[in-house]
């Protein structure tokens, strides 16, 4: 019933040519970390990986493979340096390789010259659908990115209780002015701090709180939803984590800190049906269901979208999107070692957005939430 990490291993032969910048595959096969790309491939539970003369050296010393070649080894005597295309096709001839199978992003370059010496080209995406299931190592690096984050995050929640809402309802720290970008600078300095990096973090009040991704900008308002969707990833390890808080600096309207708890409480639905054999489409659908019998449907209204507009949620690991959703994809299976988030939230115009969001551990007989920050309406006076 549950896809098996070692089962999906015996797969047909996997080939890549990526640096890790652009395809965490790569990274995540390897743990290499290469500028350029480089060629990698899994053949009956082998993992190889072929650098030039500048990697080499440094890929006998951290390249976690069972074999490591020199790309120099695939020339020919006395023949000028082949092409990446011939090179992948005379590494594939040594192992006797007729088939692979590689990513959609794959060359297409590659792919022409493989086909043209009578190699099949399957295509799969995922690529290594393995991934998906973490091991307790790839969980703790999660983890530490979460940890992180949340020390960073503590810090903003303290500046804004050290503020002041003046006559012009903006937020005043220290007779300067507190904006987005403000935040913003505080919290991804204080993740350096960590060895981890936030590039793109959404700290966004006001009227762009009903825009899940605006990042924000400009003087922070007060009395009404300060959305934090915070991201980061760890420099040493490439592992993100990913956590949501809705706060307010003063009060809320009654009508915004209703839609607070009603998307608390559709989080709390969301995380109790976290277990192994559950489907994410159920989850995302029970929420959505949830939101309808209180009267906050999803609708389009003067041509724009408002309340519950996105997903429920998705994986984290490598990449800060990846398998498996919690959307309305149909089969997105739960299973063991699966990390993932569960973000739900309302957008209206005129009132705000608010989105709570956790990434937790799916375990055996149920989930581990990795998040340790309170939950609870955070209105600081």
């Amino acid at each position: 019933m549950f896809l098996e990490r070692e089962k999906i291993m015996t797969q047909s032969a996997r080939l890549m040519y990526a640096s890790t910048s652009a395809d965490k595959d790569i990274l995540w096969l390897t743990k290499f970390q290469a500028p350029d790309a480089f060629i990698a491939l899994m053949h009956e539970r082998k993992k190889i990986a072929v650098l030039n003369r500048l990697e080499y050296n440094r890929g006998k010393e951290q390249a976690e493979v069972d074999e490591l070649i020199c790309s120099n080894d695939f020339y020919v005597s006395d023949e000028q340096s082949p092409s990446i295309s011939e090179i992948i096709l005379r590494l594939l001839r040594r192992y006797d390789l007729q088939e692979v199978t590689a990513s959609p992003k794959f060359f297409a370059a590659i792919y022409r010259h493989l086909v043209e010496n009578g190699i099949t080209v399957n295509f799969a995406n995922p690529l290594f659908p393995e991934r998906a299931i973490k091991t307790v190592q790839e969980i703790e690096y999660i983890a530490n990115t979460q940890n992180a984050m949340e020390k960073a995050f503590a810090g903003l929640v303290v500046i804004l209780s050290e503020s002041e809402i003046r006559h012009d309802g903006l937020v005043w720290h220290q007779d300067t002015l507190l904006t987005s970008e403000k935040l913003k600078l505080i919290f991804e300095r204080e993740l350096l701090e960590s060895d981890c990096t936030c590039e793109a973090t959404i700290i966004a009040s006001g009227e762009q709180t009903t825009d899940p991704h605006c990042d924000g900008s400009g003087p922070l308002l007060a009395n009404t939803p300060i959305v934090f969707d915070l991201f980061p990833r760890s420099k040493k390890t490439g592992y993100w984590s990913d956590m949501s808080r809705t706060v307010c600096k003063g009060k809320l309207t009654p009508q915004a800190r209703n839609i607070y708890h009603v998307v608390r409480e559709a989080q709390k639905l969301g995380l109790s049906m976290v277990r192994p054999g559950q489907y994410g489409h159920e989850i995302h659908a029970a929420i959505v269901s949830y939101f309808d019998e209180r009267g906050f449907m999803t609708k389009r209204v003067n041509d724009k979208w408002e309340g519950f507009i996105h997903n429920t949620g998705h994986g984290v690991g490598l990449d800060i999107h990846e398998s498996p959703s919690i959307g309305t994809k149909m089969d997105e299976l739960l299973v063991p070692g699966n990390v993932i988030t569960i973000e739900p939230g309302l957008y209206y115009p005129g009132v705000g957005g608010v989105r709570i969001e956790d990434t937790v551990v799916v375990t055996r007989d149920g989930y581990r939430n990795l998040a340790k920050c309170p939950k609870n309406l955070l209105e600081i006076e």
